[in-house]
């Protein structure tokens, strides 16, 4: 089937017919449902957005992004930020929009939740599967915005809301838990009540936790300190104070290692992995120990980013290609 028009609307009203089918069935109407909208808005190019929603940002100062110098640390620019100010300005002005206009089809979706009394009752989450650097560390995009791939702050963190009235989670709740999308997965198999027997969670061999009992405001028994990132070739290690990341060579193409000292240099822009055989070293080894006890419990044999010459490429234009 084809569809023509701007997507979101387009993905927006598939979803809204699903939940009216879904409700208007007697024989589904009693019955739990699972929904996904992927929306792409805030995705490059960054054009063409809404007009209406690009001129509510006409006046914006876009204060909140800091102006930056790319640090060489990180290898080459890839997607770097213009140095014509107009060009910047009118590219931040379509990536807000898209923003907005993910939360105005989010919007209608709740609207019709709202309509069918099972609002409250339904488990929204409103999430994102990367960051985004628009003009931080003098870069736009995520990972792939540098040669080699970055793990910068911006490119690794992800916004999550989690929204459940009826089932006990508490409003306004802020948390500054060490969470992953795996935690999400396990969180939404308890909140569906399908939470696997040992056996089945044992082959399947997840490393997520459940963060169920402290969406409902009960002391959370784990503490997490850490945060694991693999992407292609390349795997990071991020503490309370600093990161790690171990690069891996792929075929002909290597590239160094690195680690910050989040504490003292929060934007990453001084590499210390050069003085690993000072006081550097105990840090790396303990980090790189860590990293590597979780692969080797938690990797799938031949689905790793050590890997690569045996799975698919991603795309010709992969960091770990060497190529920019």
């Amino acid at each position: 089937m084809e569809a023509d028009g701007f997507q979101s609307p387009l993905l927006t009203e598939r979803a809204i017919n699903f939940l009216r089918d879904h409700y208007r069935n007697q024989a589904t109407a009693q019955q739990p449902f699972f929904l996904f909208v992927g929306y792409t808005d805030t995705h490059k190019p960054h054009a063409k957005m809404p007009e209406d929603l690009v001129a509510l940002y006409s006046e914006a100062a876009f204060r909140n992004v800091p102006s930056e110098a790319f640090a060489r640390c990180h290898g080459k620019a890839l997607s770097p930020v213009s140095d014509n100010p107009g060009i910047e300005r009118a590219k931040r002005q379509q990536y807000y929009a898209a923003a907005s206009s993910v939360d105005r089809e989010v919007g209608k979706i709740l609207d019709e939740l709202e309509r069918t009394g099972q609002l409250t009752n339904t488990v929204v989450v409103y999430t994102g599967d990367h960051g985004l650097n628009t003009g931080q560390h003098g870069l736009w995009e995520k990972g792939n915005a540098t040669l080699p791939q970055n793990f910068l702050e911006e490119s690794i963190r992800v916004p999550c809301l989690v929204s459940w009235p009826d089932g006990g989670i508490a409003q306004n709740l802020q948390s500054d838990l060490w969470v992953n999308h795996c935690d999400l997965f396990a969180t939404l198999l308890e909140a569906a009540r399908a939470v696997p027997e040992a056996s089945l969670a044992k082959e399947i061999n997840s490393p997520g936790e459940s963060c169920v009992s402290f969406l409902r405001g009960k002391p959370e028994a784990r503490r997490r300190d850490y945060a694991i990132c693999e992407y292609g070739n390349a795997r990071m290690y991020r503490s309370d104070e600093r990161k790690l990341i171990l690069r891996y060579p792929y075929k002909n193409t290597e590239f160094a290692n690195e680690l910050y000292d989040l504490s003292s240099d929060p934007r990453e822009t001084v590499d210390l992995y050069a003085h690993a055989g000072g006081e550097n070293s105990p840090v790396i080894k303990a980090m790189g120990s860590r990293l590597g006890e979780f692969f080797s419990h938690f990797t799938l044999p031949g689905h790793d980013g050590l890997d690569l010459e045996h799975e698919p490429l991603e795309t010709p234009a992969s960091p770990w290609l060497g190529r920019g």
